[in-house]
Order: structure tokens, then C-alpha cells, then sequence
């Protein structure tokens, strides 16, 4: 049947697959890698589910009318549930707590919205279409106040630091065309040329420290942006053709933005 969905767990160590329910539309990993919450669709929207990672000890934790959801597990206790963006209709980001069972809006009715949040679960750094371009603020979920962050990408161009708390190195644009996002970069219609810069979310006065500006006979257009465990290397994709770039972070000493 090809509208049936599929989803199985591997243990590599054991060589042991677990099957897990059918028709998962959407699943995200704890950060611990022990634990798995997926996301369902049923006749009245979606169901969220909370699960070792073989599929075992299944508990739902969240049901929504909605069914266009995009999770993503970066804090210990809280799963970012965001609504898949387009510069063509309001989104959402809500915050599930999988210690109260209970979720809270973070940002709504912002049109092209998505975002990441810290490790600590402080943070959430969160992009929405603007007037032919786009705009990236700060959301701290202590307080619920929003404040304008110093650049400008989406975040998927981003990645936490998971040492340095509040910290976040991006891939930024040096320019941004007038256009529909994110929808318009998604599709490939428009292609960035970026620098990476590293950013201090706890320091209201921080302004960025450039990192990479310019790169000889190359253009990047930064996703999938990651540090290794030492995070000494930044790792990313430059989507312009799919090449696997490395920075070298203690060669590539930051430099101030002013």
C-alpha cells in the first residue's frame, strides 16, 4: 500500500529492529537518544507519542486539531512543535514539556515562522517573513518577551552550542532578496551567499563575532550546520551543491564584529 508509513528502530550494537506503529508522520530524538516522540495523524488532527527508543513504554502526551507539525527535541524536557512554515499563512511554535505534560504557546500568528531552541530551554531563536524579506528575534521562555537578535537567517542555518550555553554560530546572508520566505529558499528559487558568525543569546549588547566572511572561488549557502563533540569543528552543508564543508574553530579565531 503506498499510503502506508513505516517506521522501525535499529540497534546497531545488537542488530535488533523494533517496529514501531504505523502512519508516523513525524518523529524527533532526545537529545540523550534514549527516547522518541512521535507524531500520528488521526481523524480529528494529530497525536503526539512518547516512547523509549525501540518503541516501548508508548504514552500520549499531545493531541491538536492541527496536523501539520514539525517536532524537534534539542532541551532534556521540552519538544518544540512547530507548524510548517510559509510566508502564505500565520504559524505557531509551542513548547511541550515532558515533565508537566503540558504545552504553551511561544509565538503565534507570524507568517513564514520557524525556530530552534536552546539546550538549556531558554532561548528560542525564531524567523518570520517580513515585508519581501525576513526578520530573527529572541524569545526568552522565562519571560515571554521578544527581542530583535543582531542578524538575520533562518534557523535552519543554525546550530546551539551544547558547551557554551546561550551561544549559537549561523550561517548568515550577506544579502537577502526581496521574495517570499521561507518559502522562496526552500525551494531553491533563491540562493544565499553567506558568512558564519557565532552569537552570545545571554549578552543583549553582543553583535557577533564573525567567524568565516569570505571564501575564495566558492559561494555558501549554509544548512544542516553542526559541531562535533569537542565542538573544536562546525560542520555544514553548502546547499548551492551539496558539499560536506568543516570549520576548524580554534584556527578559525573569532573576530569582532566591530
Amino acid at each position: 500500500n503506498g499510503d502506508l508509513i513505516k517506521t522501525t528502530s535499529f540497534k546497531i550494537s545488537s542488530q535488533k529492529s523494533s517496529p514501531f506503529p504505523e502512519n508516523i508522520s513525524a518523529l524527533t530524538l532526545s537529545p540523550d537518544k534514549n527516547r522518541v516522540f512521535s507524531l500520528s495523524l488521526s481523524g480529528q488532527g494529530s497525536v503526539g507519542t512518547l516512547s523509549n527508543a525501540d518503541g516501548t513504554g508508548r504514552k500520549g502526551i499531545f493531541s491538536s486539531s492541527f496536523r501539520e507539525w514539525l517536532p524537534s527535541w534539542t532541551s532534556p524536557s521540552l519538544i518544540t512543535l512547530t507548524s510548517k512554515p510559509s510566508a502564505l499563512a500565520n504559524g505557531s511554535i509551542y513548547l511541550l514539556s515532558t515533565k508537566t505534560l503540558t504545552s504553551q504557546i511561544a509565538v503565534a500568528s507570524k507568517p513564514g515562522l520557524t525556530g530552534i531552541l536552546s539546550p538549556d530551554g531558554k532561548t528560542l531563536v525564531y524567523s518570520e517573513g517580513s515585508r519581501g524579506g525576513m526578520k530573527t528575534s529572541y524569545y526568552s521562555v522565562a519571560s515571554g518577551k521578544t527581542v530583535p537578535a543582531p542578524f538575520t537567517t533562518v534557523p535552519e542555518k543554525c546550530v546551539w552550542s551544547t558547551r557554551d550555553v546561550g551561544v549559537i554560530f549561523c550561517a548568515v546572508p550577506t544579502s537577502i532578496p526581496s521574495s517570499e520566505y521561507p518559502d522562496s529558499w526552500y525551494r531553491g528559487d533563491v540562493s544565499f551567499s553567506d558568512a558564519i558568525w557565532k552569537f552570545d543569546t545571554k549578552d543583549s549588547l553582543d553583535l557577533g563575532h564573525l567567524i568565516i566572511s569570505y571564501v575564495p572561488g566558492e559561494l555558501i549557502d549554509g544548512v544542516s550546520l553542526a559541531l562535533d563533540s569537542t565542538e573544536n569543528y562546525l560542520l555544514f552543508l553548502n546547499k548551492k551543491d551539496g558539499a560536506l564543508w568543516a570549520i576548524d574553530l580554534s584556527v578559525a579565531a573569532p573576530v569582532d564584529s566591530d
